[in-house]
């Protein structure tokens, strides 16, 4: 089966998989911003250098989810993200959690890619320049 990674605004194919899932797949360096990961079994695949599609909730569950480990807590966010599609960064970053820093820390070397370009909430709790005009914090309903 041929799987494509399509960028949702511009309709251009990022990534055509030979496949039956996503699950081990070699995304090593992959630029998925914009990508609609919607359902998609990132279980297993090379994440390492992407850059991530910090709207897309399956994306940032898969890798808070593998940081997790069996810590149940740590899971709990992964899920919560994961279920709540209809939230945007300003709803999760609301929540006074005493996981917010491991969140953060595990999402920090994804902000240091070259051109990942990381929401303005996440930049500013990194300490990174907030320079641009980002929507972050706008409800934009992801896969």
């Amino acid at each position: 089966m041929t799987i494509k990674i399509i960028n949702r605004y511009t309709d251009q194919e990022i990534l055509i998989v030979e496949a039956d899932s996503l699950r081990g797949a070699n995304l090593y360096g992959a630029d998925l911003y914009g990508a609609n990961l919607r359902g998609a079994n990132l279980r297993g695949a090379d994440l390492y250098g992407a850059k991530a599609p910090w709207m897309s909730h399956d994306f940032l569950a898969e890798v808070l989810r593998r940081e997790a480990g069996d810590d149940i807590d740590k899971r709990k966010v992964a899920g919560l993200i994961l279920v709540s599609r209809d939230w945007c960064w300003r709803n999760f970053w609301a929540i006074e959690d005493p996981l917010k820093d491991w969140v953060v820390q595990v999402l920090k070397p994804w902000a240091e890619v070259e051109g990942s370009n990381p929401p303005d909430l996440l930049k500013a709790a990194l300490g990174m320049p907030v320079e641009s005009d980002d929507e972050d914090d706008e409800d934009e309903e992801d896969d």
